[in-house]
């Protein structure tokens, strides 16, 4: 993708402002569609994440040219994004809806 710069593993993950692309969003339960806090919203990668607010929103800064971001949350299916395509600069809206869905520990 043109003007985008792929991941790279360096001690500065976002180099400056202009390599951000800033993703915000809330996470709600699918049942009950309340928001849920302290979600985890993370890349796959795991290179960057933060948790939601009280509230259920969430603002994640991320850099490369494609990218999925993950919902993580104890007793809860994980939910995936599909590749978000976005060039840096960009700013983008990703919500999530989590099922709730306990499985058994395994040894």
């Amino acid at each position: 993708m043109i003007g985008c710069k792929p991941l790279k593993y360096t001690k500065s993950v976002l180099s400056s402002n202009t390599d951000r692309i800033t993703v915000t969003g809330q996470v709600t339960d699918e049942d009950t569609g309340l928001a849920m806090p302290v979600v985890v919203i993370s890349t796959i990668d795991n290179l960057r994440q933060t948790s939601t607010d009280k509230d259920g929103k969430y603002t994640l800064d991320i850099t490369g040219c494609s990218q999925k971001l993950k919902a993580a949350w104890i007793g809860y299916h994980h939910v995936y994004t599909r590749n978000l395509n976005l060039k840096k600069g960009d700013k983008a809206v990703v919500n999530f809806t989590m099922k709730y869905g306990m499985r058994p520990l395994i040894d």
